[in-house]
């Protein structure tokens, strides 16, 4: 996975400290793999979709260090969770299917610095309830997901550590 290719997901954010009414917003599509990069070390990176629909390795959106004391969880067979410890907000990757979210998985735990979570089977059975819970906003005026815009919207966010 270190050198290998990057999988297709839709990255959910829930800003931390209240700041979106609890509200999860869905800043779009991209691909995500884990890579060592200088001088952040082993990170998770997203990158942009072309206008293809395909991947662009070059357009980096989003670099997030996978740091000593992170912890991921693996929700469910394709959906990936953390939370950044600093400003309390939470990421969710959301994938096209179990096989990729296992290979990041994979990956982040592979890292010397980081733990993934494993979610014991009596919380997996609730996860459809849990989810169903949640509402996906979107900004009035931001495109639909998936749009080329999505690294102007990472660039908002302040997750550098």
């Amino acid at each position: 996975m270190a050198s290998g290719g990057a999988y297709p997901v839709q990255l959910l954010h829930l800003p931390g400290g209240g700041g979106g009414g609890g509200h999860w917003s869905n800043l779009g599509a991209a691909y995500a793999a884990v890579t060592f990069l200088r001088p952040q070390g082993q990170s998770l990176v997203l990158y942009a979709a072309g206008p293809d629909g395909q991947q662009t390795r070059s357009r980096i959106v989003l670099v997030y260090p996978i740091l000593p004391g992170d912890a991921f969880e693996r929700l469910d067979g394709a959906t990936l969770s953390w939370a950044e410890p600093e400003s309390g907000a939470e990421f969710a990757l959301c994938f096209a299917d179990e096989a990729a979210c296992a290979a990041v998985c994979g990956a982040i735990s592979a890292s010397p610095s980081s733990t993934m979570v494993s979610s014991p089977v009596a919380a997996v059975d609730g996860i459809a309830e849990r989810l169903a819970g949640l509402r996906v906003a979107r900004d009035e005026a931001a495109p639909a997901p998936g749009g080329p815009d999505i690294a102007a919207r990472l660039a908002q966010l302040s997750i550098g550590r």
